[in-house]
């Protein structure tokens, strides 16, 4: 449960917000659960039928962007910390681990792409391997994007 004066500071972030100021909202609540890595096609009114290994789901691109951006969510939130009170913040060496292990975190991520995403896989031709070289386009960019934003840390 949060307490009043907490409130009041979202609440007034919130409204600083409109004036330009940044505005860094704790994360009560959490993140959402992602999606399953399921095909449209496979889920039905009454259950959710098993995507065939032999497919490649969909969605599996937008569950590691989805985990890439929570990375990036979770430094944005310490450089905000960090910047409305760098006295309160870690020492240099805490932080310079945390960017280590979240260094990892992300990394991980990317070594556990499916086949499909991965940088070194080459999409054939086709509509299908299309969308998957898109997603695995923008799931490396932006992967290093987040990586280049732990190092400016």
């Amino acid at each position: 449960m949060t307490s009043k004066s907490e409130k009041e500071r979202c609440t007034n972030a919130r409204t600083n917000a409109l004036n330009g100021h940044q505005v860094n909202l704790p994360d009560y609540e959490g993140t959402p659960p992602l999606p399953l890595e399921v095909d449209d096609e496979y889920i039905t009114a009454e259950s959710t039928l098993p995507q065939p290994q032999s497919r490649q789901s969909f969605m599996s691109g937008f569950i590691a962007i989805s985990r890439v951006f929570q990375v990036l969510s979770q430094a944005i939130m310490r450089q905000r910390t960090l910047q409305m009170n760098p006295t309160a913040g870690p020492d240099r060496n805490t932080l310079l681990e945390w960017i280590g292990e979240t260094t990892e975190e992300l990394r991980g991520i990317m070594e556990n792409l499916p086949p499909l995403l991965r940088h070194d896989y080459s999409a054939g031709d086709g509509e299908i391997h299309s969308i998957y070289a898109t997603q695995q386009a923008n799931i490396h960019i932006t992967a290093l994007c987040v990586e280049l934003y732990l190092v400016s840390l």
